[in-house]
């Protein structure tokens, strides 16, 4: 995913901020929109930096 924003943006992307990017939507997503008509906060995203996060 940070390979394909990264060409799209045109600028480099890590993983670590495709994930930030992606919790930042799922929240957006949570206080603009119908709570019931949704996916779960734990379904999604929360995962999706995990590669390129080395602790």
């Amino acid at each position: 995913m940070a390979e394909r924003w990264s060409i799209t943006l045109g600028t480099p992307m890590t993983p670590s901020q495709v994930a930030l990017c992606m919790i930042d939507l799922k929240l957006a997503r949570l206080a603009y929109c119908d709570p019931t008509g949704g996916r779960s906060l734990g379904e999604g995203h929360e995962g999706a930096g995990r590669e390129g996060v080395h602790p």
